[in-house]
């Protein structure tokens, strides 16, 4: 039985992405009697929409497959409307640095009415497409950040509200960051009650939050490969560090030290949906708000199971395989994200 659910963790290891690719972004501009409008999607979604290009079915776009040919115009075109017409032009499909698949659109006229994205109904239910008008001299006219079930902003009306759904995203991130979760669960497995859990939170919080201000903030930045693989590294760390140890460090040191690199993990999200060519700062912040719910929402499920646990005398048995729980997927993240430390 034991063994049995040692591969059912492991087979669920191998399956679980630590994150969604579903980021994406749109920038546009007026351009004298046209709008033209920037877009950029992670190569994984690029693939998905643009199947055809994808012509060794790898699931992936590299620079020889980045072919306008008919098909790709008319899918990337229809993707994005204005006033419930397709663009007029499609150029500058190409790879980004960061392997994002991106082009340029151009609207002839530049009328007023919905932007929308019909091209969100073919990706993830959890996909979010970041939009933002800019105008001629600098700043934000409107900005949005869309979703298959909301796939369109009007534009050159002022749109608030984007505050609430970076608060919405930052709590989805955190309960499908499955990464980001094991960590924290091998955190509290240790018990103490708590006051202990308030100054592990309370630590992995502020650490979180300094990095994810100053990544999102372009102050300080870290290869995402080396980032990934440090994350996964916390795993294994603090689950080994609950079985190998008879009495384990206080856990608001390393949820400090290691919390330092999960924010630039979070920060990856703003990263992707280029939201520093708007108003970063709002955005920012309800972000961030929303991570700490859905972290604080967690601890609270988790911490009374724990406690009874240990009135129970079970805590140092559940200690262990929780740990093996989150060291398994932990091991496996590092050994999938090592090698493009070294690419």
């Amino acid at each position: 039985m034991r063994s049995r659910w040692m591969m059912v963790v492991a087979a669920t290891a191998a399956t679980a992405l630590a994150h969604d690719p579903g980021l994406s972004s749109a920038t546009i501009r007026r351009s004298g009697e046209a709008m033209t409008v920037q877009v950029a999607l992670a190569n994984a979604d690029a693939a998905l929409l643009l199947s055809k290009l994808d012509t060794d079915g790898d699931r992936a776009l590299v620079p020889a497959e980045l072919q306008l040919d008919g098909a790709a115009t008319v899918t990337l075109c229809g993707g994005w409307t204005l006033a419930g017409l397709p663009a007029a032009r499609v150029a500058d499909l190409r790879l980004a640095e960061n392997r994002d698949v991106e082009f340029m659109l151009t609207f002839a006229g530049a009328a007023d009415g919905e932007f929308a994205v019909p091209a969100l109904a073919y990706l993830s239910r959890s996909h979010r497409h970041y939009v933002v008008q800019l105008a001629e001299p600098g700043g934000v006219i409107a900005e949005a950040l869309l979703s298959p079930a909301m796939p369109g902003l009007v534009l050159t009306a002022a749109t608030a509200g984007t505050g609430s759904s970076f608060f919405l995203l930052g709590i989805e991130h955190i309960l499908i960051g499955y990464d980001h979760i094991c960590f924290l669960f091998g955190l509290l497995l240790l018990g103490g009650g708590w006051r202990r859990a308030a100054m592990t939170i309370t630590a992995f919080t502020l650490a979180h939050s300094l990095t994810l201000a100053a990544a999102s903030l372009g102050v300080l930045r870290l290869p995402s490969a080396m980032v990934e693989s440090v994350i996964a590294a916390s795993i294994v760390w603090v689950a080994l560090e609950n079985v190998l140890r008879r009495q384990p460090m206080a856990r608001h040191w390393p949820a400090f030290g290691f919390g330092l690199v999960h924010g630039f993990g979070f920060a990856s999200v703003l990263t992707d949906l280029r939201v520093g060519a708007g108003d970063i700062v709002a955005p920012l912040l309800a972000f961030n708000l929303g991570v700490e719910v859905g972290q604080l929402a967690i601890a609270a499920l988790v911490l009374p199971l724990l406690a009874v646990a240990a009135r129970r005398g079970h805590g140092r048995r559940v200690m262990t395989f929780g740990s093996l729980a989150v060291a398994l997927p932990g091991l496996w993240w590092l050994c999938e994200r090592l090698p493009g430390v070294f690419a």
